[in-house]
């Protein structure tokens, strides 16, 4: 078999390959494009991932406050419904006390 120098080598040494790959005007344009997103854009993923971070903690809050509000509502029902439990409420809260009656605080730990 003769030698032609306009026939490619199947053999490419690793440099030369590597010289290929960084030579490639996509790949580099695709690393630079990534690198800067990840790192040095005003909505990097970093941020984007701390604020689904704080966004999913503002949700469980949401959750949470609103779960609260409905306890505050079935207890504010309660007290303007049930005259009893007016008179607890009054008692326990405000110190209130009948006329023949001697109320007691004591305040502990």
């Amino acid at each position: 078999m003769k030698y032609n120098k306009h026939e490619p080598s199947e053999e490419i040494s690793e440099s030369a390959l590597w010289f290929r790959i960084i030579k490639n005007k996509y790949l580099i344009v695709s690393v630079f494009f990534l690198v800067w997103m990840a790192f040095f854009d005003n909505n990097n993923w970093i941020y984007l991932k701390r604020l689904t971070e704080e966004a999913q903690q503002k949700r469980s809050d949401y959750a949470w406050y609103k779960e609260e509000i409905e306890k505050a509502h079935a207890e504010y029902n309660n007290i303007t419904t049930d005259m009893s439990t007016i008179e607890k409420f009054g008692r326990e809260q405000y110190y209130m006390k009948r006329t023949d009656e001697d109320v007691y605080v004591f305040f502990g730990e």
